[in-house]
């Protein structure tokens, strides 16, 4: 409407008719100074309904006392408003209905809210929780010490995730993975910890259960390939003596079959020994001359066939020590270096073995690389196996790269391989640091390069 089409029109002839009486008792208020603000309707040009805000005030008018409206359309607000309880419920609804248990807590790890599966989770009500600390109805003897550093770290606004073993109301024992990060206000201050917990009880009793089979299918490999070694080497002993007595070329032929075949055997079973052994192992963390230990393991597979021919490169790009496992470390570098040898191209005029390192932001990158026989694309995928043998050439036990893998995964490390048949073989792993002070270091003279 204009001012023209307002001036001198009663202030109740803007109302809808059926808010007349309501709308009356409210201006009256609102002259009387009883209240200040009222939500109501209003009439627009085209006679159409729409919410408005109604603001008053008394004030003086040419020498007479009058009111001042102030009439703001809130119809958009309304709107608005609409929509965010609207998504405040579906969220509600969400937060409610989701499988996972959700707490949120203030900065002194107070619960404020729980969902319902937080609830079933934990055989608890709402009230157990509320209000308390969610070390009182999470923590044990078992775990008390671990949730408090958890505690410590949330507080930090760190975020987390890990696996706890809780006890429910009623006595059963769960595993659950709880997963925490921080919230903040629009000024980025801390107000507390929104945590995620997930019953991952089948998922951890079938992995211990698993883990119970593998140890003891590792304590039977390691029994039986050490019981086997004894009859094993009297095998060898006696072909040895059988070999200088006999003189009948046939014979003697059956017999360096007889000892080639109980040498693999025995190679076998050293390799698996050594699978069980890296399996059951605790890391054992000294810093290693990598010069002196990559040498040291050459030397000792100079006596393979033909490696005589093979040139040595090592280029550790001026790093001389690093902490780790030495008999890990020794096992991984044993082993490809003995690859290398195995499937070197005796086509080649100058075959030879690689070994590189340097510094990263996370630890040391080793390469062993060679310019041998290469690797079939399709059998790739499989090489890091058990038992799997790229080559008939090779005298092996097929457990060589499987070795490298565990051994590697075992420091917490990585690998990879990459090769081209009839071009060569290059396996690049990463050692993470195990020594704080060492990587710190290594941190400044990366970022220095």
């Amino acid at each position: 409407m204009t001012l023209d089409e307002l001036a001198g029109r009663k202030h109740i002839e803007l109302v809808p008719e059926a808010y007349r009486d309501w709308a009356q008792q409210q201006y009256q208020d609102l002259a009387q100074g009883n209240t200040a603000y009222v939500e109501s309707f209003a009439l627009s040009a085209n006679g159409a309904e729409i919410p408005v805000e109604i603001r008053a005030g008394r004030i003086n008018l040419e020498g007479q006392p009058a009111m001042l409206f102030h009439i703001s359309n809130i119809q958009e607000r309304l709107k608005s408003e609409a929509a965010l309880r609207q998504s405040e419920q579906k969220y509600r609804t969400l937060v409610e209905k989701m499988n996972e248990g959700l707490v949120l807590t203030n900065t002194e790890d107070i619960t404020l809210f729980v969902n319902d599966s937080m609830c079933n989770i934990l055989g608890l009500t709402k009230e157990d929780m509320l209000g308390k600390k969610t070390s009182e109805y999470l923590a044990n003897e078992e775990n008390r010490e671990h949730l408090i550093q958890k505690e410590v770290l949330r507080k930090k606004g760190i975020s987390n995730q890990y696996e706890l073993k809780i006890k429910r109301q009623n006595g059963d024992t769960i595993w659950v993975l709880v997963t925490d990060a921080p919230y903040t206000d629009s000024d980025g201050n801390m107000l507390g910890t929104i945590a995620i917990i997930t019953d991952i009880t089948d998922r951890k009793l079938t992995e211990l259960k698993l883990q119970e089979s593998n140890n003891e299918l590792d304590a039977f490999v390691y029994k039986a390939s050490h019981d086997l070694k004894g009859p094993l080497a009297s095998i060898i002993g006696l072909t040895n003596i059988a070999k200088e007595e006999i003189q009948d070329p046939r014979a003697l032929e059956y017999f360096e079959m007889i000892q080639k075949s109980t040498r693999r055997l025995d190679t076998i079973l050293l390799d698996l020994i050594d699978v069980t052994r890296i399996n059951k192992a605790t890391l054992e963390s000294k810093p290693v001359h990598l010069q002196s230990l990559i040498e040291e393991v050459i030397n000792s597979l100079k006596h393979q066939p033909k490696s005589e021919h093979i040139a040595f490169h090592i280029n550790l790009n001026g790093i001389q020590s690093f902490t780790s496992d030495p008999k890990l470390l020794r096992s991984i570098f044993q082993n490809l270096i003995a690859n290398s040898i195995n499937y070197h191209d005796e086509h080649k005029a100058e075959p030879y073995v690689g070994i590189s390192a340097r510094r990263s932001e996370e630890g040391i990158v080793f390469q062993v690389a060679d310019n041998g026989l290469g690797i079939p694309k399709k059998l790739r995928p499989k090489v890091f196996e058990m038992f799997f043998r790229g080559n008939t050439r090779s005298n092996g036990s097929g457990l060589g790269l499987y070795i490298v893998k565990n051994s590697i995964e075992k420091l917490k490390g990585s690998c990879k391989l990459d090769s081209e048949e009839g071009v060569g073989t290059t396996v690049t792993f990463t050692l993470p640091y195990l020594h704080k002070q060492e990587e710190a270091s290594e941190a400044v003279e990366v970022a220095e390069n």
